[in-house]
This record gives C-alpha cells, structure tokens and sequence, in this order.
C-alpha cells in the first residue's frame, strides 16, 4: 500500500501536469486533495493559487495563498507568518493581490518573497527569481504613485442641502474596497486596519436598511397611521454611525424629532420600567437613544448643522447618565446595551469631534450655546481618563468594537489636545503682543498629541494621513528645522499609499493626497537648495500654502 507521502507527491504530479495542460479545475481538484492529506505543504497551495490566477479568480488565488493556511490548525505558521522556505508562494500571493489592486499588501508579499530567496550561494534559478520579484515589486511602486481616477460629483437632482452623489467605479466604493482587502489582512493577522470597522459598519447599516424597508402602516382606531416593524433597525443603523459614519453620503432631509426634553424621557422611562418593568423601559429607551444619535448625524452630516447636533447629543448623554445613576446595581442585560462603558464612550467621541466642528463654522459664541476651547480640554482629558480606567477585554475581542470604541475615541482626544493648543498659538501669534515664544511652543505641542492622534487610527484610515497632515503643518508653522520637518512627509508618503487602497475614490482623501504632492514637491525643492549650499538641514522653511489660515481652517 502507498504511502501517504507517496499519495501526495502523485497527485501533485497529476496537477503539475494538468496545469501545464491549463487544464486548471481538474489541477485544483488534484492540489485540493493532495492538501487533504498534507495540510502543512506551502507548494501545493501556492500551486493551487496559480491554478486560480490562471483562471483570473484572484481573490480565490489570494485566498489560496494566505488565507486558507491561516485557517488550518497544522499551518498557521506558513504564508500568513512568512514560511521562509518557499518565496514562490508569496510572489503568488503578491500577483493575486496587485490585480484586486490590494497593493500595500501586494508590496509586503513582494518583499517576503525576495527575503524567502537565499542570499547565501544562490542558484541561477534564484538570480532569475529575484530579478523578476524586483522588476515585479518596482512596477508596483511605480503604479502606486500614480494619480488615482478622479471622483465624478453628480449634481443632486432636487434642492436637498448638504447632499453630493459621487459616481464610483466598479468595485471602488470604501466598504467593497475592504471586502477584498480582509482576507488578506485576516491572513497576515493584522488587526489595525479600518478595514473592519468598515464592515462591521456597513454589515450594521445594511441590516437596518433592510428592517427600515420592512416597515409596515396600518391604521389605528382613530384613523391615524402608526408604522410596525422590527425593532432592531434603529439599533443597527445608530451602531453603524457610531461604528464608522465616514464612508456614509446622505440623501434624505427628513430626520425623527428628537427635541424633547430630558424630563420626558425620565418621566416616561420611570412610568414604563413601574408598569411593564425591564422588558418595557429597555426597548423604549434603547429606541429614543439610538434615534438621537441618527438625529445628530443627519444634523451635521446632511445639514451641516453641527450646533444643533451637539445640543441634541448632550440631551442624549444626560439621558445615559441619568440611567446610570438611576439603575447602578442594574445588569447590562436589564437596562440594555446603551448604558454599557463602550456605547457611551461612542456618544461622547462623537459629541467631541462636532463640538470641535461647532466651534469653527460658529465661533466661540452661538446665539442659544456657549463654546469653549477650555471645554475641548476638559473633555479630551476626561476621555482618556476614561480609556486608563480597566476596560472590558471581552469587547476587545472584536477588531472593528476595539477600533471603533476604544483606539479611535483615543484618538479623538488627542487630536483635540492638538486642536486647542493649534487655536491658541493662533490666537497668540496674531496678537500685538510680544507672545512669539509662548505661540510657537504652543504650535509644537500642537504637533505632538496631532501625531499621536494620527498615529491611533489604523494606518489605511483616511484620518491617519489627514492628521499626519496638520501635525507636519503646526510643525512648520513652529519654525522648527528642516532636519525635523523632512523626515515626516517620508511616514506621509507611506500612510497614504496605505489609505489609497481604501480610500482613493473619496474626495476628502483627494483633498489629502494633493497636500501629500505638495509636500513632495516641496521636499524636492529643499533637498536641491541644500545640494546647492544655498541653505543648511538647521535651517527653518514652510510651504506657502503652509499658512496660518490653512491651519486654522483645516483641522477637524
């Protein structure tokens, strides 16, 4: 009887020759079960990937390459942690990847692949190899600095403010752009990527659209019209905007009323939980909550009006203490999930960020709502304060919930450190008095929690680049040195090709990249004044467009 060795390597003779035959389903038939029987052999399933690329099913290619070994007990270690012995199955992977244009991670398995190559008495055939891994790895960088196509605004068709329809090419839009990306995140096991929070958004947002859609009127006795319908589609749609609201384009007007005071839902809440207990006030309360949040969000988002938004989320925040406080000994299951740690910390990440908003399209003032930058302060310490406290590792669990409700609030209030000590050089800089010094130090600090911010984002988020962005502009403005600034714009470079796989079709990553150009070109500019001996690495230079008033006007 053969043994299972034996077995192995005739099957993977029997595919061989199929391949070479193009014969490609029945050599994958043949791999698949030669896998059966050796689930730790890296060739056979980088063989059955090249099956796949022949076919043009590269996801599968892809997936054949990384994900599938992940998955299996006996070779978890392989592809997904870089098996050194076989580079062939990463320059697959590598393939399969560039043609889904997953291209930051096309580039990592290029590189595993040429440092899967021996470097100690190679063999012709591995000079072969790794002069055509390098051409292969060039080409992709060359591609991956070239402009990406342009988004195309389509005017809206009735007078609806706030609403752009961009026409996206096929495939192009943020959350299918990640759909293909998570395999290959899955198998090299990364977790900090806005890859999943994506698409627990998206996943959230399309189930609530769909129970919105199932809604039903019927008449009441009175001849009113009351609608029927699932319960959970205001639940998912709020934990969609809580979880990521970015890659989210309104196109209605119309938002539920959330202007009632904070004694109405008490009052209410109180009449629900004596009369119907739990099973009465959780649902009634988790309803109105998660409404608020989608009423705040329509507010900002579709109607720009990030005032009203903030007034309607400290209403929703007095709502969830009040709950606390009312009901401390409650379980999370009894009161429900909206008083839950994660779910409030969502809330107030998302209050601080258009408080911030609010200030800059109203100032210090609003006619019926005072704003201060000393409050930014005091929430953003506060947050954080919050995030140093022990936290519930079972949500931690969860890539997109530990992104989501734990990194990006994080995050935030970094960044609004950054915002505050941004406005008040600002302030400073621009007053008659002799306050440069203190301006300009101000404008360092600035520099640092904006960079400690950006760098709390998963580094293919949008915002990781944008805010990379302003750290490197109040670093300019603060007369530091070309020795200090240069450096940053490199760590720029790379966070945008690391976003452009996600995010190239958005405008406001557009926006970003044209400022990445900039910086670029202004790179080349100093580097040539410095190979001239016109100035010196110790010397202090700024963009033009550097200014003040960009860093005034483009922060949050």
């Amino acid at each position: 009887m053969a043994s299972n060795t034996d077995v192995v390597a005739k099957l993977k003779t029997e595919g061989n020759a199929l391949f070479v035959n193009k014969q490609y389903n029945e050599a994958i038939a043949k791999y698949s079960q030669a896998i059966e029987r050796d689930p730790s052999n890296a060739i056979l399933f980088a063989n059955r990937a090249a099956c796949y690329q022949g076919m043009k099913r590269f996801g599968k290619a892809a997936a054949g390459s990384a994900r599938q070994k992940l998955m299996r007990s006996r070779c978890g270690r392989l592809l997904a942690s870089g098996d050194q012995t076989y580079p062939k199955g990463w320059a697959r992977l590598a393939t399969a990847q560039t043609a889904l244009s997953q291209n930051v991670n096309a580039l990592a398995s290029w590189r595993r692949a040429l440092a899967a190559l021996p470097n100690d008495i190679p063999s012709p055939g591995d000079l072969v190899q790794r002069e055509q891994y390098e051409v292969s790895m060039r080409a992709l960088e060359e591609r991956m600095r070239e402009p990406s196509h342009p988004f195309t605004p389509i005017a809206n068709s009735d007078s609806s403010p706030g609403v752009v329809k961009l026409s996206l090419p096929d495939g192009g839009a943020p959350w299918q752009k990640a759909e293909l990306l998570e395999p290959g995140l899955e198998a090299q096991g990364i977790v900090r990527s806005s890859v999943f929070t994506i698409l627990d958004a998206y996943e959230s947002f399309m189930l609530g659209q769909k129970q919105m859609s199932e809604l039903k009127h019927v008449k009441t006795r009175a001849n009113m019209i009351k609608y029927d319908g699932h319960p959970g589609a205001i639940e998912n749609l709020s934990n969609a905007v809580l979880t990521d609201s970015l890659h989210f384009e309104l196109s209605s007007r119309k938002a539920p009323d959330a202007s009632q005071p904070i004694e109405s839902y008490v009052a209410e809440a109180r009449r629900l939980k004596a009369e119907g207990g739990w099973n009465a006030v959780r649902p009634a309360l988790s309803v109105s909550v998660r409404s608020a949040i989608v009423t705040a969000f329509i507010q900002s988002e579709a109607l720009h009006n990030d005032v009203q938004a903030v007034i309607v989320l400290d209403k929703l925040l007095d709502i969830l203490r009040w709950g606390r406080a009312e009901w401390p000994n409650a379980s999370a299951d009894e009161r429900g999930s909206i008083f839950k740690d994660t779910f409030i910390r969502g809330v107030r990440t998302m209050r601080l960020n258009r408080y911030m908003r609010a200030i800059q399209s109203v100032g210090n003032r609003d006619a019926k709502y005072r704003f201060s930058f000393d409050h930014v302060m005091e929430e953003a310490d506060a947050l954080l304060e919050d995030l140093r406290r022990p936290q519930d590792q079972e949500c931690r669990k969860y890539k997109g919930v530990s992104i989501a409700f734990f990194d990006i609030p994080e995050a935030m209030a970094l960044i609004a450190k950054g915002f505050c000590f941004m406005q008040g050089s600002i302030i400073l800089l621009s007053s008659k008095d002799d306050n440069k010094a203190e301006g300009l130090f101000k404008l360092r600090q600035a520099h640092e929690f904006y960079s400690q911010g950006a760098d709390k984002y998963p580094p293919d988020d949008e915002r990781c680049l944008y805010f990379l962005i302003i750290s490197l502009i109040a670093l300019f403005r603060s007369e530091a040195p070309l020795e200090e600034t240069l450096p940053h714009i490199t760590h720029i470079r790379e966070a945008r090709d690391a976003a452009k796989a996600i995010w190239e079709f958005i405008p406001s990553f557009k926006k970003s990249s044209d400022l990445v150009d900039e910086l670029i070109e202004f790179e080349k500019e100093m580097l040539q004044e410095i190979a001239a001996g016109q100035i010196t690495m110790k010397d202090s230079r700024c963009p033009s467009w550097a200014s003040t008033a960009a860093a005034e006007h483009s922060q949050i």
